[in-house]
């Protein structure tokens, strides 16, 4: 390793058992936050699709699908610009935090304005109506809260981990009180997700004026003033990624929302978060590594650092994939109910859908952390192209199973080639 990279490299890893691994290793603790916030997740889901039933389940899961498109649309890509340039340039973090907040204050304005009056002009029943004007109600404070959260992300990962983690109780413990009190209804049920990203946000904005003190009180980075041009330069093609990523990884559901009965959308729901349990783990990989590959300027450590990931991310999403698929039957019968039976098949066949999710983050987090975010913006554009009609036609022409085997060809593929290209550019190579 270089001089350089010492500087940059995390303390030295304690040695005092599981508990001093779990706080000295950034990917260890990142991935032991991602694993606790699905865990907390998963206990609220399997509450949830309990206490409502399939046809009610498939009714939130289509709301919530079209809430987590929006969110990614209304941020725009300017959660990850934080992220980077406050990784270079930390004693800026105010001026960016400042700047990309008043961006996705104009951006969450146009882009809910527009979807709110799309919901009126749609002739769709009362009660359905309501859902989702109050879903995407609830994305206000997700959407300012996540600039606090990216420049914490940007500035500490161990606080990032701290902020999200926030998330977890007030979600699963709202979704049991719900269940408890056989209270449970769709609105309800988003109420307690709007209460829990509000908490989240809340504790964003707090820690993060604790890194502006401290942020004032680095030396001067040597970087140039960061101004809005340059945070939009970065942000537009971040979000030429974001929102074909994000569209990609719920697209089946989107289309399932709008070819299928609620009934059968809640059991593929159901699939879903099984198959993709793991998934919160692998991401870890990648999590840490952006802010430290966006730092780093040596490109041998850039290159090795990225090759690990991926061969991390591959390797652990098959094994992941492999468990889930071995445990799907009694797992789901266990924990959802035999109504849900139909949601076993339906996750093996998702299982290479799950892999492909985890490797495409990661090798997009390469790609960001490289400068490059164009590159990955691409990938998923073509897999959006090509795999939206597909899935819009076996939706309609063959149901669930059709969509999830075209689900996870067209993931399987395109992490693939997104892996490829990420290596190239961390070892600076033409894309080929």
């Amino acid at each position: 390793m270089t001089g350089t990279d010492d500087a940059e490299a995390p303390p030295a890893v304690p040695r005092g058992g599981l508990l001093g691994r779990l706080a000295g290793s950034r990917v260890l603790s990142t991935s032991a936050t991602n694993m606790a916030i699905a865990s907390g997740a998963a206990i609220g889901g399997v509450l949830l699709a309990r206490g409502l039933g399939p046809e009610d389940r498939g009714v939130y899961a289509a709301v919530f699908v079209w809430m987590t498109y929006l969110l990614a649309v209304g941020e725009g890509g300017l959660n990850a610009a934080v992220v980077y340039f406050v990784s270079k340039a930390p004693d800026q973090l105010a001026r960016i935090t400042r700047l990309a907040f008043g961006g996705v204050v104009q951006q969450a304005f146009v882009v809910l304005g527009v979807s709110v009056g799309v919901v009126l002009l749609l002739d769709l029943d009362v009660d359905l109506t309501r859902h989702y004007l109050l879903g995407f109600g609830l994305l206000v404070p997700a959407l300012l809260g996540g600039i606090f959260t990216a420049s914490i992300y940007g500035s500490d990962l161990r606080l990032w981990n701290l902020t999200r983690a926030v998330q977890v109780p007030v979600y699963t413990g709202g979704i049991l009180v719900l269940v408890a009190l056989d209270e449970i209804t769709v609105n309800r049920a988003l109420v307690v997700y709007g209460l829990s990203v509000s908490a989240t946000g809340l504790t964003s904005v707090f820690l993060a004026r604790r890194l502006r003190g401290r942020a004032s009180a680095l030396p001067d980075s040597g970087a140039a003033p960061v101004d809005r041009r340059a945070i939009r330069h970065y942000a537009v093609p971040n979000a030429a990624w974001v929102i074909p990523a994000m569209t990609n990884q719920r697209v089946d559901q989107m289309t399932l929302s709008v070819t299928v009965a609620p009934a059968s959308l809640g059991a593929y729901a159901v699939a879903s978060t099984w198959s993709q349990m793991a998934t919160p783990a692998i991401n870890a990989i990648g999590n840490e590594l952006l802010p430290r590959i966006s730092a780093q300027t040596e490109g041998g450590s850039r290159s090795a650092a990225a090759r690990l990931a991926l061969k991390r991310a591959a390797i652990g999403g098959a094994a992941a994939g492999v468990l889930s698929c071995l445990t799907a039957w009694p797992a789901i019968h266990l924990l959802f109910g035999s109504s849900y039976a139909d949601a076993v098949l339906l996750s093996v066949l998702l299982a290479p859908t799950a892999w492909g999710i985890s490797v495409r983050q990661v090798a997009g987090d390469v790609l960001r952390g490289v400068g490059k975010p164009q590159s990955a913006a691409l990938v998923e554009a073509v897999a959006l192209v090509v795999g939206a009609p597909l899935l819009l036609v076996a939706g309609l022409l063959w149901g669930t199973v059709a969509v999830a085997l075209t689900m996870s060809v067209v993931s399987s593929l395109s992490a693939t080639i997104m892996m490829r290209r990420a290596l190239a550019a961390a070892e600076g190579k033409a894309h080929t």
